[in-house]
């Protein structure tokens, strides 16, 4: 089961947010993250990815997924809103997926 974290973005801004995954060597890891409103919506209100620049994975012993949220994407969700989300990181070569973090 994933750490369940509870995210703010301000709506309208830039927001960067950084998740250290303690223990855990992301050589060769690519990312992914979704947000919708409820686990049941088939339609994401973000959705970045490291292919897209909006994730940059910086491996090693305790790696980190920084997460980057231009002020375009925060500016389209409603505010007040609560939502769901997670981040997915996965092997480029082995398609091996962790999804640690919720």
């Amino acid at each position: 089961m994933a750490d369940a974290y509870e995210m703010r973005l301000r709506q309208g801004s830039t927001e960067v947010v950084a998740f250290t995954f303690t223990g855990l060597d992301l050589t060769g890891f690519g990312a992914r993250m979704k947000g919708k409103r409820r686990h049941s919506d088939t339609s994401a209100v973000f959705d970045l990815t490291s292919a897209g620049g909006q994730l940059a994975v910086t491996p090693g012993t305790n790696s980190v997924v920084t997460a980057t949220f231009p002020a375009t994407t925060t500016a389209a969700l409603d505010a007040p809103a609560t939502g769901v989300w997670d981040l997915e990181c996965f092997n480029t070569t082995t398609g091996v997926v962790y999804r640690d973090v919720q």
